[in-house]
């Protein structure tokens, strides 16, 4: 699933973070699949992306990036598009076992 986020005044830790909590919020007012799909996948990347790490080697990532940054989260990697890079960055999800 395909997500824009604006990364202008927070990074992209906060952006996934109020992205999902406004998930969240729409899901209580209007239950659905599709929901339930969306704040799966962000807890995903919540949880899979070393977001320290992140914004030292991309520094676009940290909340002063002008445009947008698409993020496609998948249950197997998450491919982050800067606008300035000519490839997206590619993270592997590392399933825990419970």
């Amino acid at each position: 699933m395909k997500f824009k986020l604006q990364l202008k005044n927070h990074c992209i830790e906060t952006a996934l973070r109020r992205l999902y909590n406004k998930s969240i919020s729409e899901y209580f007012k209007n239950p659905s699949k599709t929901n339930e799909a969306k704040i799966a996948l962000l807890e995903i990347a919540l949880g899979n992306i070393n977001f320290p790490e992140l914004r030292t080697k991309y520094p676009e990532l940290n909340g002063s990036l002008q445009r947008e940054i698409e993020i496609d989260i998948k249950h197997e990697k998450i491919s982050i598009k800067i606008p300035s890079y000519a490839h997206p960055i590619e993270i592997n999800i590392v399933h825990k076992n419970p």
